[in-house]
């Protein structure tokens, strides 16, 4: 089961983000001390906020958790892989925007410089670091079924990874019941089962 988070970790969050606003202040009353007027157009503006959401580190950390703790069913647990995919693409959007806006204002240098940095190396990260990590994820995790009501009732069975009872399960090759999002945690660091310790690709292969 998610864990809830404290009002702690929301005060954490809240002060980080008012942080990073805090920097962006800095830099523009820095620029306005040297004499360099910052007005830019309310479109350019949103883009480039946008841009900023999606890139981050301090949003790219709070939406997956925010996510989680929402527990969507159709996430499969996946939020920490669908969540930065997701911003990458829309980062990915602004990027481009942000190259033709360039080159519609005739600065074609920096128009190709944000669209290499901005548009290419941001694609490649998405299809490297998430789109190919989501799919051996989802292949991995297709091969434990979602257990039925009565199944689950059947079993009459506790999740032995956090000991709660069980609304919602899936079954493993070797037929032990687990929480969804407990499943999903013990498979990022090991493959073997968390009760009887079989290695669930061994299992899948004997099938």
């Amino acid at each position: 089961m998610n864990s809830t988070p404290t009002m702690r970790s929301y005060i954490k969050c809240l002060l980080r983000i008012v942080l990073e606003w805090g920097k962006a202040i800095v830099v523009i009353v820095c620029l306005r001390e040297q004499g360099i007027q910052y007005e830019p157009k309310l479109n350019y503006s949103i883009v480039t906020f946008s841009y900023y959401l999606c890139t981050e580190k301090v949003f790219l950390e709070i939406f997956p958790a925010l996510i989680e703790f929402l527990d969507i069913e159709k996430m499969e647990n996946l939020e920490h892989l669908y969540i930065p995919l997701g911003l990458n693409i829309l980062a990915t959007i602004a990027g481009l925007t942000l190259s033709v806006y360039t080159m519609y204002e005739n600065y074609s240098n920096f128009a190709l410089l944000s669209l290499y940095f901005l548009v290419y190396l941001r694609l490649k990260d998405t299809y490297y670091n998430y789109w190919e990590a989501i799919v051996a994820e989802r292949e991995t995790y297709s091969s434990f079924r979602t257990a039925t009501e009565q199944e689950i009732q059947e079993w009459a069975d506790i999740c032995a990874v956090c000991l709660n009872n069980m609304s919602r399960a899936r079954i493993t090759p070797c037929n032990h019941l687990f929480h969804p999002y407990c499943l999903k945690q013990c498979l990022k660091t090991s493959f073997n089962c968390p009760l009887c310790k079989r290695h669930f690709l061994e299992q899948n292969s004997e099938r």
